[in-house]
């Protein structure tokens, strides 16, 4: 449930600026607008997925922490595939006060980047972007869950 429209809204970002990143095809960041995990459903991320390779924004205000949750959520998805790129700032204004990428399949969380500027998380998106075309993943092919014969 949104409980303030207008702040909710002043909180999105308008993912745009990444266009550059996607030269030659038609993709662009999505806007994922509700992720559940154990504390509720947390809004606001941005999506992108390459050849089975997925970048999950997740972002918030300058001084607020990842909720345990999100952070229990987040561990699991990289597990599977996805690499989750925190934004600690104002939505739409740069240089952005954190950055921290979770890269997919690692264990840990990896480094803080400070003050990090629009050229240079957009240089990262387009390094992520080129890697995943040359690197696709391709999944074990196995019955969906609810094609399963013990599900129906």
């Amino acid at each position: 449930m949104i409980r303030d429209p207008v702040k909710y809204c002043a909180a999105l970002w308008d993912w745009d600026f990444l266009k550059p990143c996607f030269n030659g095809t038609a993709i662009r960041v999505a806007d994922l607008d509700g992720l559940l995990d154990d504390e509720g459903i947390v809004q606001k991320h941005g999506y992108v997925e390459r050849y089975g390779h997925h970048l999950l924004f997740e972002t918030t205000v300058p001084d607020r922490e990842m909720t345990s949750g999100q952070l229990r959520s987040h561990s699991s998805l990289v597990k599977v595939g996805f690499c989750v790129v925190y934004l600690w700032g104002v939505p739409n204004s740069f240089p952005i006060h954190k950055v921290q990428v979770w890269k997919e399949f690692e264990a840990q969380r990896g480094d803080v980047n400070v003050n990090v500027s629009e050229a240079g998380l957009v240089g990262w998106v387009c390094k992520w972007f080129r890697w995943s075309t040359q690197n696709p993943i391709t999944p074990p092919l196995e019955p969906a869950f609810f094609d399963r014969a013990e599900v129906q």
